[in-house]
């Protein structure tokens, strides 16, 4: 946003108006000064969609390749339980530490060998809080599956082993699930997760790692579903080829988890020190309404999503004997959608247009009440709301107010607080 729309601003009488988009204007600055601002130094490029739906018109056509309209999924053969409920947002996720052993530059944690955000298990208040969590999740009983996961939960094995022993007692029957790396296993500590009903144990794979066979063969042994999990490097197609058939033909894995690679919103060096681009829109107003209230802002990686979908492509037609399953960021980002679609979709206002990112797009008049109620009486208009100090309607009605100061404004999935504005 530039300096002559903050000018065009100060140009209106109302000061009301002139309050409430100076506020927003003020909002756009601060988030593109403290969210976006490690995006400046790397390049960026937007992926063209005609290539995504070209290789998925191709996978279509191949045996055994599912597409989930639903959540964008596309896999090989079948998915995880867990994957699928994910889609479905069944299930509960527990943080034991932040703590990792590793420090990888694509991970949300800026901190891992030593976590800004404390969790400590060992502390009565924090695993209350986990159990609390738990209690919260499974009081819904269409919620099925438990995770384990941040950080390396392998580090505090002594509490995932007690978390198990809860949710055995309380919620038998819960499919169970670790996040970890390979380092920490050994034949004492998986016989006990295997006696504790462990479904699932999800294996990090770093970019350029070789596959450890031998501690996967270790884990089949003890646990039924073995997967691998990794980011995609956009540049690695032949590296993951090497890798995944290596693991093929020893036969040790029984899924392949790819994500999409993501930008953290830090390391901003090591991504370019990678060559990594990003996949982001040029348009600023839809880089803003796309991530304005999400917390963790999770932005594509140029060529990840491609290269995760030819390497689909290429292990079906190779009939891999492991299942594969691709999750791009608008699955990762799906709850968080579904979320703001199923508010703002639930709130029934006539005099709003709901846009691709859940917002609320409406006219804003500021002028006397009373004046624009009965011009909208004699248009018989009936669906609008009065504030204090402006009245909102559909921007379907603008030509009425041809002589007043207004403005189209973006308000949030709740249509509580205002996001954004255009000027008329």
């Amino acid at each position: 946003m530039t300096k002559e729309v903050l000018e065009k601003i100060k140009l209106y009488n109302n000061q009301f108006i002139k309050k409430d988009l100076l506020s927003l204007y003020l909002k756009k600055q601060i988030f593109f000064k403290n969210i976006l601002k490690n995006i400046k130094i790397l390049w960026t490029k937007s992926e063209k969609i005609e290539n995504i739906n070209k290789i998925l018109d191709r996978l279509k056509k191949i045996e055994n390749i599912y597409i989930d309209d639903r959540s964008k999924d596309v896999y090989y053969k079948t998915r995880s339980i867990w994957c699928t409920h994910c889609t479905l947002w069944k299930w509960c996720t527990v943080v034991l530490s932040y703590k990792c052993h590793r420090d990888c530059f694509f991970c949300y944690e800026e901190t891992p060998l030593d976590p800004k955000v404390k969790i400590d298990p060992y502390n009565k208040n924090d695993m209350d809080k986990i159990y609390k969590i738990i209690d919260d999740s499974f009081s819904n009983p269409a919620n099925r599956t438990l995770a384990v996961t941040w950080g390396e939960p392998f580090l505090f094995i002594d509490k995932v082993y007690e978390i198990f022993e809860y949710v055995n007692e309380k919620y038998p029957w819960k499919h169970k699930r670790i996040y970890t790396t390979w380092e920490f296993f050994n034949d004492e500590k998986l016989a006990k997760l295997k006696s504790l009903w462990l479904d699932e144990l999800r294996i990090s794979i770093k970019p350029w790692e070789e596959p450890n066979i031998a501690w996967y063969k270790l884990a089949k042994k003890y646990v039924k579903d073995v997967l691998i999990e990794m980011p995609i490097m956009p540049n690695s197609k032949e590296y993951m080829i090497d890798i995944l058939t290596k693991i093929d033909n020893e036969k040790c894995i029984d899924w392949i988890n790819l994500n999409e690679l993501t930008f953290n919103n830090l390391n901003s060096s090591k991504y370019k020190e990678n060559n990594l681009m990003l996949d982001l829109p040029s348009d600023e107003k839809e880089i803003y309404h796309r991530y304005y209230d999400i917390s963790k802002i999770e932005i594509w990686v140029y060529w990840s999503k491609l290269l995760a979908l030819e390497l689909i492509e290429y292990f079906s037609k190779n009939n891999a004997t492991f299942f594969m399953h691709y999750c791009d960021l608008d699955t990762v980002s799906h709850h968080h959608f579904i979320y703001k679609k199923d508010s703002a979709t639930s709130q029934n206002l006539d005099f709003s247009h709901i846009t691709k990112f859940w917002l609320h797009k409406i006219l804003r008049v500021y002028w006397d009440l009373d004046q624009i109620e009965k011009i909208l009486l004699d248009n018989n208009i009936k669906a609008y709301k009065k504030g204090l100090n402006c009245c909102e309607l559909s921007i379907d009605n603008i030509s009425l107010f041809t002589n007043s100061e207004k403005a189209i404004i973006y308000k949030n999935h709740d249509f509580i607080y205002d996001v954004d504005f255009e000027l008329i």
